[in-house]
């Protein structure tokens, strides 16, 4: 733009000088400073000013030309420089030779700058603001596309995280994106489905340990429970035959009534006393899962020794217990009392040739 103005300026001088050139051949000097002053009246002072100045060396109102402003005069061009007065305003001078003229002879034209100096400071002005809005409006697309692309994905990947941190492997994230964050979820979903896998073949594992190893107890008690069998059923001998010969006598109808009554109390409990004992081994050898509880070890001792002095008693063992003050402990009763009786087992079978088996709770 500024060089179509600079073209346009330098052919509308040209055009003028030619103007006043013709006019100085045909009517003189005079002519063409009354067209000059008739000029600078109507266009008014503070817009620039047309004059006619001596090329002379020794003339007062010689230009501040340099020799070679001299000769690009003589050669036919416009000569322009901008100077600065002394109230800071920066003002355009051109100077052309009037060739018609008799003595070296120029026109000067002066015109202000202020103008073109504030269009171009609005000009600078306008093209920061656009540069800044452009820059605004960069780096808000930038922040948009990375929450978009980048910040939403990661705090997903993060709450995904902390669920599978948290044991939680459902809901697998979902991601649209086809780039590496895409390419992290479905790796994140992978591992969350392979750690459920392995979780789920855990749990059914320990199940299934969980229930050999109970049946293993159980056939450990019942191991125990016919080890007990030959002493319960010898204890059982007793008790059976006393209601036998009590029941035989009843059965003769030669008893009295008093005699009678006492045979069917002695009866009564000889039968209570085998179903305790019979109770007792029912109650050992069913099955139950771990229950813990507080337990009375002395108790749980006491009865234990009930169970497996049937068997002692034919082994020819005695087994001796120490009193002691009741000691309780957190534990499952049906599994102690299994161990209890495996370790009284083992010592009985240790004496064949009979002994005595001490045990103190403490």
């Amino acid at each position: 733009m500024f060089e179509a103005d600079a073209h346009r300026a330098r052919r509308n001088g040209l055009a003028w000088v030619g103007v006043i050139e013709s006019v100085w051949a045909r009517e003189g000097e005079v002519r063409v400073r009354e067209l000059i002053d008739l000029s600078t009246r109507r266009i008014g002072a503070r817009e620039g000013a047309v004059r006619i100045v001596s090329l002379a060396r020794d003339a007062p109102d010689r230009p501040p030309l340099s020799d070679d402003d001299i000769r690009r005069l003589k050669a036919g061009e416009i000569v322009r420089h901008t100077l600065r007065e002394a109230d800071g305003q920066d003002w355009l001078h051109a100077w052309a030779e009037v060739r018609t003229a008799a003595h070296p002879t120029a026109l000067a034209a002066v015109e202000p700058l202020g103008h073109e100096q504030t269009f171009v400071r609005m000009s600078h002005l306008a093209i920061l603001g656009a540069t800044i809005a452009v820059i605004a409006i960069c780096a808000l697309l930038a922040i948009a596309l990375q929450l978009r692309l980048v910040g939403r994905p990661l705090v997903r990947l993060r709450d995904k995280a902390r669920r599978a941190g948290a044991g939680d492997f459902s809901r697998p994230l979902v991601l649209s994106q086809r780039d590496e964050m895409g390419e992290l979820a479905a790796e994140i979903n992978a591992m969350c489905d392979r750690i459920a896998e392995a979780n789920r073949r855990v749990v059914d594992e320990t199940a299934a340990r969980v229930a050999a190893l109970e049946q293993l107890r159980h056939t450990e008690r019942l191991a125990t429970v016919g080890q007990l069998a030959a002493g319960v059923a010898h204890e059982l001998g007793t008790p059976l035959n006393v209601v036998m010969a009590r029941a035989e006598l009843l059965a003769e109808g030669t008893a009295s009534t008093a005699d009678a009554t006492a045979n069917g109390r002695t009866i009564l409990e000889q039968a209570d006393r085998m179903t305790g004992i019979i109770q007792q081994l029912l109650d050992f050898s069913r099955r139950r899962g771990p229950k813990m509880g507080l337990a009375n070890l002395e108790q749980l001792v006491a009865r234990t020794l009930e169970l497996v002095s049937p068997a002692a008693e034919r082994a020819k063992v005695r087994v001796e217990r120490v009193a002691s003050a009741p000691v309780f402990a957190r534990l499952d009763q049906s599994q102690m009392q299994q161990v209890l009786a495996n370790v009284l087992m083992n010592g009985i079978q240790a004496m064949p040739d009979g002994g005595r088996l001490r045990i103190a709770v403490g």
